[in-house]
Parts: C-alpha cells; sequence; structure tokens
C-alpha cells in the first residue's frame, strides 16, 4: 500500500503496542484504537473523516522493537547503550504523545513558592480554526539527588477545552511531599534542591527548600 504513493492510515485495533517501526515513516497517520467496544467502528469512522477531533493521549511509551519495554520515568542510568547489547531507550512514540486536527500554543511557565507549595502556571492556546480538547501534562525532574532522580514524573493533568483561538490559563500545584525522594530501605525524605518543571514544551527551573 505504502508503495502505491496514496495516503495510508494505520488503525491499530488491539489489546497490546505491537512494532512497526519499520513502515512507521510512511505512514501519513496513526490511530491507536485499543479495544474500542462494540461501538467502536463508528467513533473510528467519525474520526477518519474529521466529524471528531481526537484529544486523546498515549499512557504508555509505544516500543521501537520488540521486547524494549521502558518506562517513562526511568533513571537517566537505565539509558543502556546499544553497545552492551540491549536497545537504547528511544521509544517510537514517548509517553503521554497524541496529535489533533488542530494546533495549541504554551506560553512560557511561571513558578512561584511560598515556603510551603509551588504553583506552576501557562496559558494554553487554540492556534487552529477548530474545537479541540487539550490534555495539560505536568511534568517534575529532580536535578539533583542522594539516590539517582528519575528524568521525569506526571504530577498532574488538566483536559482542557478550547474554541478556535481561544486561551485558557492553567495552573498546577506542588507541595514538598509530592517531590520526596525513595530511599532503599523505603524511607521518603524532601531534599531542598534545584527543580525542573515541564508543561507541554516550555520548561522551568526552581529551587525549592
Amino acid at each position: 500500500m505504502i508503495d502505491t504513493g496514496k495516503p495510508v492510515v494505520l488503525v491499530m485495533v488491539t489489546n497490546r503496542p505491537r512494532p512497526f517501526a519499520e513502515v512507521e515513516a510512511g505512514l501519513d497517520a496513526i490511530v491507536w484504537a485499543g479495544e474500542p467496544g462494540p461501538h467502536g467502528a463508528a467513533a473510528i469512522a467519525e474520526l477518519l473523516a474529521g466529524d471528531l477531533n481526537p484529544s486523546g493521549r498515549l499512557p504508555f511509551s509505544y516500543p521501537r522493537y520488540t521486547g524494549a519495554l521502558q518506562t517513562y520515568d526511568r533513571k537517566t542510568s537505565e539509558g543502556v547503550g546499544t553497545w552492551f547489547g540491549d536497545n537504547e531507550v528511544n521509544p517510537l512514540f514517548p509517553f503521554g504523545s497524541g496529535l489533533s486536527y488542530t494546533t495549541v500554543e504554551y506560553a512560557p511557565l511561571s513558578v512561584s513558592w511560598n515556603g510551603r507549595e509551588a504553583t506552576i502556571t501557562t496559558t494554553v492556546t487554540n492556534t487552529g480554526d477548530r474545537a479541540t480538547k487539550e490534555v495539560v501534562q505536568f511534568y517534575a525532574t529532580d536535578l539533583v539527588a542522594t539516590v539517582t532522580p528519575r528524568i521525569q514524573r506526571l504530577k498532574g493533568f488538566d483536559k482542557i477545552a478550547l474554541e478556535p483561538g481561544e486561551s485558557k490559563r492553567v495552573s498546577f500545584t506542588l507541595t514538598k511531599d509530592d517531590l520526596l525522594v525513595t530511599f532503599p530501605d523505603g524511607r521518603q525524605v524532601f531534599e531542598p534542591g534545584e527543580f525542573r518543571f515541564r508543561v507541554g514544551d516550555q520548561t522551568a527551573e526552581a529551587t525549592i527548600r
């Protein structure tokens, strides 16, 4: 089908990820339908026809190769290179991926800390010509810790409806309890220091004490 030069859309109706990296570059679109149930066919048809605007996001990292199952919140040291005989961390689609029939933009992050909690704020704007629902994902990273920190962790999300050209302000709040370090013996301790926050394609760093 790809060799014909016609647009090709892959619809995946399956209960687990199946690698297709060798043909992914030739696809014009991919729809992950999972197990959509008895009314799934109608929903998929409406989505492909443009009557529905997709807003789902991947709840896992889609593997590039068979057996390359890696979590999104891995540690830097877990990114093993191919020289050890393993595939380096390189998912076909990372956790949280997803597209719609419109585009959105995120404003630079604002971070405030009052000694008890941190508030991270951004403004999300629908820059396309169709109404949409955007899943706003909030990630945090402890840059330095006694125990090797995770690259990132999802600390919150919000799904907002946006009309064409509409903007909405979105805020997330963290306390020290949301930034605990877990030690091998099970203890959880807050360690003050530098943290990086990410919402959409925007990042900001702050000192939390």
